[in-house]
């Protein structure tokens, strides 16, 4: 987990300035720090429309409501990810279908999506896995042969790149998460993207209580339900967002070296990029730990012998 009580000390002054600012505003939901955290990461991505909620998980379940599946319809999700991209499919009353991942990328397989298919597929979640880009073009290439939507489960992803665009906004829909372990963070927070205005209208309602964007208050249209982030998490968030640039070239330097220096380890490979990756988050540096420890085995068994 991050040591988020080290980091908080190093930017306590202006971190504590931007609570109070909140606090002195009275605008604890929908005000202007989440207003400005959706314009800003709207600009940082591409120019999608964002929608700021509670969680990632959240961010996944108004992604999928929006889509208005029907009860049965079946999504294609990786074997390997976070339990969140799985059960937002449960609990809306779908039915996740569960694909291998390449064991060289850790991302979805893409030679079984196809064969997992059925009438009742309606859509496919690539999950960027500890940063790395999944293949969109070729997960892309199958959506659109067989009339499927994309979501993109972005939780680990800030700021990684897939060819020229930021992953999130390359699909129909993308989810980031920027709960404590994540590169940007802020202890909880969520945030939905699209590029279709259509998708962020539906999503929009069903994370702020049924309202609509162009209606009042007590204008609820249909049911949804809170989910919607405080401005608390949105100035904190924002800051985070700031440093993001810094903190990615930073991760680049030090996931090259650990890589040059793997290389150098017979038998010990790690995460592979997949094709059309061009920037990976590195929220998480994984090596192949266990060829690591058949290669020390096999070393041990030879000094023995």
């Amino acid at each position: 987990m991050v040591d988020l009580q080290s980091q908080y000390k190093q930017l306590k002054a202006e971190l504590d300035a931007r609570v109070i600012r909140c606090i002195e505003s009275g605008a604890f939901i929908q005000g202007p720090e989440v207003k400005s955290f959706e314009t800003e990461l709207g600009t940082y991505l591409d120019g999608a429309h964002v929608i700021a909620c509670a969680n990632g998980t959240d961010a996944l379940q108004i992604a999928l409501m929006a889509l208005e599946l029907d009860p049965g319809d079946e999504v294609i999700v990786p074997s390997f990810t976070f339990v969140a991209s799985v059960e937002v499919i449960a609990l809306l009353g779908l039915k996740p279908i569960v694909v291998d991942v390449d064991p060289r990328t850790f991302l979805l397989k893409i030679e079984d999506i196809e064969a997992s298919l059925s009438p009742r597929t309606k859509a496919i979640i690539p999950v960027h896995l500890y940063g790395h880009p999944a293949d969109m073009d070729s997960i892309l290439a199958i959506a659109r042969k067989h009339g499927l939507k994309v979501i993109e489960d972005c939780a680990q992803a800030h700021g990684a790149m897939y060819g020229d665009q930021h992953v999130g906004a390359i699909g129909d829909a993308g989810a980031f998460s920027f709960q404590s372990s994540k590169n940007v963070c802020a202890g909880e927070g969520g945030m939905m993207i699209t590029n279709s205005r259509e998708l962020w209208e539906k999503a929009w309602s069903f994370h702020n209580i049924g309202r609509v964007p162009e209606g009042g208050w007590y204008d609820h249209r249909v049911f949804g339900t809170n989910l919607r982030l405080t401005e608390f998490q949105a100035a904190l968030i924002l800051r985070g967002m700031q440093m993001l640039p810094e903190h990615m070239d930073r991760r680049d330097e030090n996931a090259m070296h650990l890589r040059k220096r793997l290389d150098e380890i017979p038998g010990v490979g790690y995460q592979a990029f997949p094709p059309g990756a061009t920037r990976s988050a590195w929220h998480l540096f994984i090596y192949n730990s266990v060829v690591s420890i058949l290669n020390q085995n096999r070393a041990v068994r030879t000094e023995r012998e």
